[in-house]
């Protein structure tokens, strides 16, 4: 199975994750909520925030690949309760 390696990706929830200048943004299309992880310490962060693919899993899960390694990000309905917005 080859996966979808793309800059964008429509996850499991119905969410349009993005590749943008400084990481990766998520969007609840419905509401126009959004969410962009950027890198950092921490859970929640990117290793790096020169993002150069994203792909989906059979399981939801979303792979990001960066310049200094991969984060793995579980597509929940909740992704964006975990923001501090």
């Amino acid at each position: 199975l080859t996966p979808n390696l793309t800059k964008d990706v429509t996850d499991l929830n119905g969410f349009l994750w993005q590749i943008v200048s400084r990481g990766v943004r998520v969007i609840d299309p419905k509401t126009n909520r959004n969410r962009t992880f950027s890198a950092g310490r921490g859970a929640g962060n990117l290793p790096n925030s020169t993002v150069n693919t994203i792909a989906l899993d059979r399981d939801g899960l979303l792979w990001i690949g960066t310049n200094d390694g991969v984060a793995v990000v579980a597509t929940t309905e909740n992704i964006f309760t975990s923001s501090s917005e």
